[in-house]
């Protein structure tokens, strides 16, 4: 009998789909579409050699970051992506 109550009392819990609460900005959605990248605007080389990347373009985004890099040596992003387009190529 005793064991009957305990079962009875941890079942609410086990049943009812408890889930810990997930921090602010978070979805618990799983299903959720992957999120597309952004469209390349026009004139912007970061934006274009981001889209030839995500098409599977390393040489044609290499084309575009390399003379961006000469530009704007620091940019942090692009860098990665150079790194990134060598690495996949």
């Amino acid at each position: 009998m005793r064991g009957l109550l305990l079962l009875a009392a941890l079942l609410p819990g086990v049943a009812g789909g408890q889930t810990a609460a997930l921090p602010p900005g978070t979805s618990g959605a799983v299903d959720a579409a992957p999120a597309r990248p952004a469209p390349a605007q026009l004139g912007n080389p970061l934006s274009e050699a981001e889209s030839k990347l995500a098409e599977g373009d390393f040489r044609g985004a290499r084309a575009l970051l390399e003379p961006y890099l000469s530009a704007h040596p620091e940019d942090a992003r692009a860098l990665f992506d150079l790194g990134f387009a060598e690495d996949a190529s």
